[in-house]
């Protein structure tokens, strides 16, 4: 239901809106309090005082919740009468999602040439096409223009669409790069396997090349399934391949002649060994030294390398102390990134303080200049008595806005420094990019509390904007209330540095009230939803955490029974709002900080990695005197760059209040969270 083009819109009101009647359409659909809402706002009104005097972002609400009571009769009313209003189109992907199953071809391919713009327009793609495919109009299928990353579902029915138009070679070719691939596809691609099956484009030699992909990518499940595909006469082969997988010590007792040709018995020894590396380095490590001289003739020198790597670099992560050494022992020529980084890692932890510098002095020059490893190799230098070498690289590093800038700050004792401020406001340059349709278009979706939409609108703003322009940007969102939008312009603008606008109170109130009820400071929690969701309210992780504090379901579900939040805390979509994602992340950070007996690092840590790797972490020997290794040290990346950069927003948030040239008083900077950090008197 097309009603008007965008340069119609492109003139329309914008006017002001009251605090929108429907929060976050789209992910709040379908619970029964909220259609209750809807159903009680969709009827509510004449649509004559309607169309008269209530304001066009409130009619839009209405209209969005005529089509959730599925009144579509009172939505096309409601919709003739918003024509010009900036989110119409919004309206009509509204409409054309509620009505998909039934929609013509030609609504639906209008729309989506007419606001190629918007970052709708994939979303839709996809969806219509799988409901071409669930209807069988191969013609309309293949007529609807391709644009991005279409994904697996819709490639697997392509190849469908392909077939049944004549197009045979083409079906068979894209089917073969899907079916090539060493994981699981959905359930909705077999249809595109089955087609190989049946015209002979499923050779065993084919089955065993994805059964071997299978093994390298740690899914031994699919391999199995694979072996039912094969021919009887090698079945027998590839059980064997499984169970070297499952327990490379059988190769001892092996010759790898018994695993076939040299190009597939090198894939099934390199993923059982890198596989045993991973899980097991020490077991593996002694394995390897028996097995290297008798697969020479099997693997070349850098795949042998490789596996010693693998060794090497998990024995670290493990924080096995030998680790270092094996790593050390690795010849140049096998050296990565990663395991240059790990040997630094290894020495790190073991307190091998002239090891690190031997290690960071073997990094190209790239890698030894990141900021992570000119820290650590002015405190190894420190700690070795080449006091007046490690004073300036640490002086030189105190001059970053960053986490091991103020490490380093905190060494030599100087101020932290503020980063890239905000340019003056622009107010020419803000009305330009206020009048931008993009702009307007996210503004509106922000008031209209659509914060998945208006996040995705923005970005796409951002992607077309120079600096100069991000920033009146960013500003035009700070007076709007949007510290996403503040944060993220400003931050891409260049302007990364300490300023409200990249460091925003949000939700203020809220945050301090929970902090003070939880004995929590209310920094860390500011500095927490920074880094968890950028303060996106609906944001939802890969892994399924949601909310601005990014709680996951069960977690939430739980301190909801701990607490007066109850059985609110397990509903997903109440977990994105703003109030109770606090509430509950608050209670939960609280209850860490209980347990870990006030230890922000400890606590921190486990809201992201579980109290369990935790305890195990700090079960391993004596690294928490010194914070700042501790962190470095560990084995997951992930809660590594968290716990960094948290704590940095933290001492940030802590010292918004002060003059940028005061020096802040140590309860107030990185050395109060992580220990004394000073030079040693040894040094000294």
């Amino acid at each position: 239901m097309i009603l008007f083009d965008e340069k119609e819109r492109e003139t329309g009101s914008i006017a002001s809106s009251p605090q929108p009647i429907l929060s976050r359409f789209g992910r709040r659909l379908g619970k029964p309090l909220r259609a209750a809402l809807l159903i009680a706002v969709a009827l509510t009104s004449p649509l004559a005082h309607a169309a008269t005097s209530t304001p066009p972002a409130e009619r839009y609400q209405q209209a969005l919740a005529a089509l959730q009571a599925d009144d579509f009769g009172r939505y096309r009313t409601l919709a003739a009468g918003l024509r010009g209003y900036i989110l119409q189109p919004y309206l009509e992907f509204a409409y054309l999602k509620a009505t998909l199953k039934t929609a013509e071809p030609a609504t639906v391919n209008r729309f989506l040439r007419r606001n190629t713009r918007l970052p709708i327009d994939n979303t839709l793609r996809r969806a219509w096409l799988l409901e071409l495919a669930r209807r069988a109009d191969w013609t309309a299928f293949l007529a609807t223009d391709v644009s991005g990353n279409e994904g697996t579902r819709v490639a697997c029915a392509r190849v469908r669409a392909l077939g049944a138009t004549g197009q045979t070679a083409r079906a068979t070719a894209l089917a073969k790069r899907l079916w090539l691939v060493g994981y699981s596809q959905p359930n909705s691609c077999n249809p595109a396997f089955k087609r190989l099956q049946r015209n002979g484009s499923m050779p065993a030699g084919r089955v065993r090349q994805r059964l071997l992909l299978a093994l390298r990518d740690g899914n031994p499940g699919l391999a199995r399934y694979l072996v039912t595909l094969l021919p009887d006469t090698q079945k027998k082969r590839a059980n064997r391949w499984l169970a070297v997988y499952a327990e490379p010590r059988k190769l001892l007792s092996l010759n790898w002649t018994e695993l076939g040709d040299r190009a597939e018995a090198k894939q099934v020894i390199g993923s059982a060994l890198a596989r045993m590396g991973r899980t097991q380095p020490t077991a593996a490590h002694a394995l390897w030294a028996r097995l290297e001289p008798r697969l020479k003739p099997v693997l070349n020198r850098a795949e042998r390398q490789r596996i010693a790597r693998i060794i090497a670099v998990f024995a670290a992560v493990d924080g096995l102390p030998q680790g270092e050494t094996w790593l050390a022992a690795l010849p140049a020529a096998a050296n990565t990134a990663w395991s240059r980084e790990w040997r630094a890692r290894a020495a790190l932890r073991n307190g091998d303080w002239r090891g690190l510098l031997a290690a960071v002095r073997t990094m190209p020059r790239w890698q030894r200049h990141l900021s992570v490893w000119r820290y650590w190799e002015a405190r190894a230098l420190l700690q070795t008595g080449a006091v007046a070498d490690g004073r300036k690289l640490a002086d030189t590093l105190s001059r970053q806005f960053s986490y091991y800038g103020f490490l380093a700050a905190d060494l030599v004792q100087r101020p932290y420094a503020q980063g890239p401020q905000p340019r003056p406001p622009d107010i020419a340059l803000q009305k330009k990019v206020g009048g931008m349709y993009l702009t307007r278009v996210a503004l509106a979706l922000h008031r209209a509390d659509q914060t998945d939409d208006a996040g995705s609108v923005w970005r796409a703003l951002i992607r077309e904007l120079a600096p100069a322009a991000r920033m009146a940007a960013a500003r035009l969102a700070q007076a709007q209330g949007w510290s996403y939008g503040a944060y993220t312009a400003a931050a891409q603008s260049g302007a990364y540095g300490r300023s409200p606008l990249t460091f925003p109170l949000a939700h203020w109130h809220t945050v301090r009230t929970v902090a003070h009820d939880n004995d929590v400071p209310p920094a860390l929690m500011l500095a927490m939803m920074r880094q968890e969701s950028a303060f996106q309210s609906t944001v939802c992780s890969t892994a399924g955490a949601c909310g601005l504090m990014q709680l996951m379901p069960a977690t939430a579900c739980w301190i909801g029974k701990r607490t007066d939040l109850g059985k609110d805390a397990c509903d997903l979509d109440l977990l994105s709002e703003p109030d109770l994602s606090i509430r509950a992340g608050g209670a939960y950070l609280g209850y860490l900080m209980n347990i870990f007996a006030d230890d922000t690092v400890a606590a921190v840590a486990a809201y992201n990695a579980g109290p369990g790797n935790v305890n195990a972490w700090l079960a391993q020997p004596a690294l928490r005197a010194d914070a700042a290794r501790w962190i470095a040290t560990l084995p997951f990346g992930e809660t590594r760059r968290y716990l960094e950069a948290v704590l940095f927003n933290r001492v940030v948030y802590a010292q918004r209040s002060r003059p940028s040239t005061e020096q802040a008083p140590a309860a107030l900077r990185l050395s109060g969270l992580l220990g004394s950090l000073s030079i040693p008197v040894s040094a000294k």
